[in-house]
């Protein structure tokens, strides 16, 4: 038969958050300018939901044919690599300020993208740059 301290212990565990950071949710749209926007977040909550802005160090674009590869864009932040800042909304293409980015953003994009977000968590979403 099980104690009662036993099954209180148990159920407080099972309480406790998870050591890993929650991921960084991905809402893609586009700006007032016609330009592709990304809103990011995470739930930060355990029972009662808090969002947050993500603490972001480098987003990048992948083609889906090779996720995780050598992205076709990037922006990192820049100087120490330790260090992230929090983001709530991103133009893809243009670097947020701290940012460096590797190259300009193609024009001739088309197709569906992989873009993937790291900081504190990850998130990753397939989205279209199409017109």
């Amino acid at each position: 038969m099980t104690s009662p301290i036993r099954l209180l212990a148990m159920a407080g565990l099972l309480a406790l958050p998870a050591c890993s950071p929650p991921p960084i949710r991905i809402d893609v749209g586009k700006a007032a300018d016609g330009r592709m926007q990304a809103h990011l977040s995470q739930d930060w909550g355990f029972i009662i939901p808090r969002r947050e802005a993500p603490c972001i160090r480098e987003i990048a674009l992948h083609s889906v044919e090779t996720p995780y590869g050598n992205p076709i864009w990037q922006a990192r932040r820049a100087g120490d690599d330790t260090q992230c800042t929090p983001l709530s909304t991103i133009i893809l293409g243009a670097p947020p300020p701290g940012f460096a980015q590797t190259g300009p953003l193609p024009k001739t994009l088309r197709g569906p993208y992989l873009l993937t977000i790291r900081g504190i968590g990850f998130g990753d979403r397939v989205v279209s740059l199409a017109p």
